[in-house]
């Protein structure tokens, strides 16, 4: 999953895994593996202030066989070797902008992985160590591993898979003679993410049986592969009876491209947010005062990274091109057909006319869209108080980084979905019309509440200097116009050097 996709604004918490640690007791990235891909991660806080990010150090692997296996026990086995590791873990923190530390030591005390019969005590003592520096540092660093207090119920985004013995025994119970064969993108053999269980359940027809006491489903396929899926709700509600305070997911990159299983975890209660819910930056940073939105205030917003620092990977503005637009307004006002981090589209549009050169903002366009999204109000939220006049921000496959004036929303008498589009869903409302063109001056006159912002750079600096900074606080309109339009290129030049 390109760190870009990453949906941020779905996750209160997010785990890096995995850090290494070294023969000196210092934190290091996977071989392999640039320091830069750590960096970038950090900066997903762009796209959601609140999140909280966490470096895992360990794995499952960090202690097989070999040089690295004895390092934790190594490591908390003296008082200089502890203080050395803690005062790296404190410097990873405030060069990489994480929030915290997790421990995936398997397993202290386990002399066949390396570990010590007194792991556990000195294992104790570190973490007390640690604590105590971390709240000396000034700043109240999460600290998290396998077995704490509050407890969190662990949701695997993938399957196990076995080879039966007796293709003819295949419920739950009978024989396996090994693992199962691997997948085309895991290559782990006894393993397929969720996005490789669906392509088999696509490839082949196989059909899904459940066990509602174990709370998975199981299907047989290729005579012998026997499969076997978490049923993420019957968990979820296991874990809200016993109390368990939280869920922790087992991995985001195993999702499909729909991200399916987390919008499954999470639900879809990010369509659009209230202003008062905005924390991207100070709206009265975007906006002059008496033109701020009000806290009640319905928002559609989005942010592209663009550039060669984008695509390796950066997603801060402040160091990438970037393209901002935000639509603010009564919620009959404004609407999004945008996909948000998480969730299905509002509408999937089945085509999109073509653009051309010779079209005005009044050109009139129409394309066949249709409801896939079992939240139906998310797809005819536009319709809200009657289509004509909302502002619509358009979604990345038809129209890309544009905000339309719907006009029309009809059945259209072409009825036809394409066969592609319903592998995996199936259609929550007829095929509409959905008529729009670009004409701003015939938005909706039953509101004087809305307001667009939309901002293209590729000028390093911009985002800092003219998005994310104070601007001339007056309605006055020279002052307006001095706040977004410099006099003199020189001028706005200045701002952004």
């Amino acid at each position: 999953m390109p760190i870009g996709s990453i949906p941020a604004s779905l996750l209160p918490h997010l785990n890096v895994a995995f850090a290494y640690i070294t023969s000196g007791f210092d934190l290091t990235t996977l071989p392999g593996i640039s320091p830069t891909l750590y960096q970038n991660v950090g900066n997903v806080k762009s796209k959601n202030p609140n999140i909280k990010i966490i470096i895992s150090v360990g794995g499952w692997t960090f202690t097989n066989p070999g040089a690295s296996q004895e390092i934790f026990s190594d490591m908390e086995s003296s008082e200089t070797n502890r203080a050395t590791f803690i005062s790296n873990i404190i410097a990873w923190q405030g060069e990489y902008g994480y929030d915290g530390i997790d421990f995936d030591w398997e397993y202290p005390g386990a002399t066949d992985r390396g570990g010590h019969a007194d792991d556990g005590a000195n294992y104790v003592q570190f973490l007390k160590d640690l604590r105590a520096a971390m709240t000396a540092s000034g700043k109240d660093y999460i600290i998290t591993l396998p077995r704490q207090a509050p407890t969190v119920l662990g949701l695997g985004f993938y399957g196990r898979k076995y080879t039966l013995a007796d293709p003819t025994c295949w419920q739950p119970g009978c024989a396996f003679k090994f693992a199962g064969s691997p997948g085309p993108c895991t290559a782990t053999a006894g393993i397929l993410s969720y996005r490789e269980i669906m392509q088999v359940i696509a490839d082949t027809g196989a059909t899904p049986y459940t066990d509602t006491t174990a709370g998975v489903e199981y299907m047989v396929y290729e005579g012998n592969q026997w499969l076997s899926a978490t049923i993420f709700a019957a968990k979820i509600k296991y874990a809200n009876e016993l109390g368990i305070s939280g869920l922790m997911i087992w991995a985001i990159d195993l999702d499909d491209g729909n991200l399916d299983t987390l919008t499954a975890v999470v639900g879809t209660s990010y369509q659009n947010v209230t202003a008062a819910n905005f924390s991207l930056v100070p709206l009265d940073y975007l906006f002059p005062s008496g033109y701020v939105p009000s806290n009640s205030t319905t928002i559609n917003y989005g942010l592209i990274n663009i550039g060669s620092a984008a695509e390796a990977g950066e997603t801060n503005p402040s160091n990438t091109g970037f393209g901002f637009m935000l639509i603010a307004g009564d919620s009959h006002a404004v609407s999004s057909l945008a996909k948000r981090d998480g969730e299905r589209e509002p509408f999937v549009f089945i085509d999109c006319p073509k653009r051309s050169s010779a079209e005005t903002e009044e050109t009139r366009h129409t394309a066949r869209v249709v409801c896939m999204n079992d939240d139906l109000q998310a797809c005819f939220q536009l319709a809200e108080r009657g289509v004509e006049g909302t502002l619509v921000q358009m979604p990345e496959d038809c129209f890309a980084d544009s905000i339309a004036r719907a006009i029309s929303l009809e059945v259209a008498k072409d009825q036809y979905v394409p066969r592609e589009m319903t592998t995996d869903r199936s259609p929550t409302s007829p095929v509409y019309d959905f008529t729009f063109d670009m004409n701003m001056k015939l938005a909706r006159r039953d509101t004087n509440n809305t307001m667009v912002r939309i901002d293209f750079s590729n000028v390093i600096g911009y985002w800092d200097n003219l998005i994310d900074y104070p601007g001339i606080q007056s309605s006055d309109a020279s002052n307006m116009m001095r706040r977004y339009f410099a006099p003199t290129f020189d001028n706005w030049q200045d701002q952004t050097a």
